[in-house]
């Protein structure tokens, strides 16, 4: 009952501060056009408000009334989380930009519509084949510049502020698919709507869609493939046409956008196959329809990107090695100061079950700018709730029910994300991934929990564990 309570609480308390938010956007995008004398600048964000509600009225998940609220509210957050973040870059920067990958997309975009682009695939052109690049994120940056066209075409600056309104459009929509699990994993409405909003607003999530960076586009998308064989696996009446196009687009986008996260779907793959189908209490029937749709999905999924080949597979391979070698070599670099690159210098052994531990006590707190710590804001409760999350995590494993077979994918994607990111690059835009998957595992521990949470482990006693752990971050701050 008490857990309940919670959700009640804090479900009442986002739809409060969410509908003070619904009027304060408009005003502050309004406010925002006029002091940058740029009226596209609202009328973007108005054009994709009515995009956003009209997916969400086709979703149809449930509840029209809820989606079309959820969409609202969380869109209306994000966006005003844009403009402060913005105002607080500049003012600290002296330019509206983190000064990292967020400038370079936007001067890239503005060279190739320099240049004469006429579109997408005119600008993927010309960032392959004229400046050389080989990276996933020339496919963003050609996104990026085919809209910044579009604006200019049509005699508007293109505002730097333009692409960060369109990740608050996929915030918002990433809020819809958590939903959306939630359900499938058969939370309760009022669960599966505060996970929505919670993994959909997540600081971490909130701060770098603030940013022009891809991670935003790509957790969506990441989540829809997730989101859609968690459908097939549930039951095989789920799977038709319109579901497998838009998994094979989304894991397309997925594997464009960051080259190597093809082998993570492949991994992913075969992990599901040897935990679930080596249970002898699924039937073998149904056993094998899975396997046969499994087989089935990737075969067409191979034709769609037609350039699958060897050389493909081998170039994700390569790709996915040569980042875990740069990441190691450049931050377990003897010059690079920090506890992050101590670690990386520490034998695998060690560092590696560090590094997964660091994870869920990042980011810190931040001195550089007022903005910036937004992200350390989510670093608490995701601290606390992971007893939660492991007793989740468990649960999902150890069952052998068909009915929890969503779950219990749910649990190995976000294991396999967690530890291949962390390990790979440890790097907190990429954690943006699996945060979503670990917000939904969180609330079903809490909902599936007979007792209240002080049961489950002391609160305090996890407290008293985090500040501890985190002086001691701020004694090694000053030695090494």
């Amino acid at each position: 009952m008490k857990n309940k309570n919670l959700i009640r609480i804090l479900l009442n308390s986002i739809n409060i501060i969410g509908f003070i938010f619904l009027f304060l956007a408009p005003i502050i995008v309004i406010s925002f056009s006029i002091k940058e004398k740029n009226i596209s600048i609202f009328l973007w964000w108005m054009f994709l408000y009515l995009i956003g509600l009209l997916i969400a009225w086709l979703i149809k998940e449930n509840n029209v009334q809820h989606v079309l609220i959820a969409f609202s509210i969380v869109y209306s957050i994000s966006t005003v989380a844009v403009n402060f973040i913005y105002n607080d870059l500049e003012k600290q920067n002296g330019t509206p930009f983190q000064v990292s990958d967020d400038i370079v997309y936007h001067r890239n975009a503005l060279s190739a519509v320099n240049y004469g682009i006429s579109g997408f695939g005119d600008a993927v052109y010309y960032f392959y084949k004229e400046k050389g690049h080989k990276d996933g994120s020339y496919y963003y940056t050609a996104f990026i510049a085919s809209i910044y066209n579009q604006f200019i075409k049509w005699g508007f600056d293109a505002n730097p502020i333009i692409p960060r309104y369109l990740n608050s459009f996929f915030l918002g929509l990433l809020g819809l698919v958590v939903f959306s699990f939630g359900n499938l994993i058969n939370l309760s409405i009022n669960t599966a709507k505060v996970s929505g909003y919670v993994a959909s607003l997540w600081p971490l999530l909130l701060y770098h869609s603030a940013i022009i960076r891809r991670d935003t586009i790509f957790a969506f998308f990441l989540l829809v493939s997730l989101y859609l064989i968690a459908i097939f696996l549930k039951k095989k009446n789920n799977i038709n046409l319109f579901r497998l196009l838009v998994l094979f687009i989304s894991v397309l986008i997925v594997s464009k956008l960051r080259t190597g996260f093809f082998l993570i779907y492949l991994i992913l793959l075969f992990i599901t196959i040897f935990l679930y189908y080596k249970d002898i209490t699924i039937k073998i029937v149904y056993r094998f329809k899975l396997v046969h749709f499994l087989f089935f999905a990737f075969i067409v999924l191979l034709i769609f990107h037609n350039h699958i080949t060897p050389e493909f597979i081998n170039e994700n391979k390569k790709e996915f090695f040569e980042q875990f070698s740069n990441y190691l070599n450049r931050r377990g670099n003897y010059s690079e100061k920090g506890i992050g690159s101590f670690i990386f210098r520490l034998p695998v052994v060690l560092n590696i079950p560090i590094r997964l531990l660091y994870a869920s006590l990042s980011p810190f707190p931040s001195l550089t700018h007022l903005s910036y710590n937004i992200r350390w804001l989510g670093t608490i409760p995701w601290f606390i709730s992971v007893p939660i999350l492991l007793r989740s995590l468990v649960f999902a494993l150890k069952t052998k029910e068909k009915s929890y077979l969503p779950i219990k994918f749910l649990s190995i994607a976000f294991i396999t994300y967690y530890v291949v990111i962390n390990v790979v690059s440890f790097t907190e835009t990429q954690q943006m991934m699996y945060v979503p998957l670990g917000v939904l595992l969180i609330f079903y521990g809490i909902e599936n929990q007979k007792t209240s949470l002080k049961s489950i482990y002391s609160i305090n006693g996890m407290i008293i564990l985090f500040v501890l752990l985190y002086i001691m971050y701020f004694i090694l701050k000053f030695v090494i």
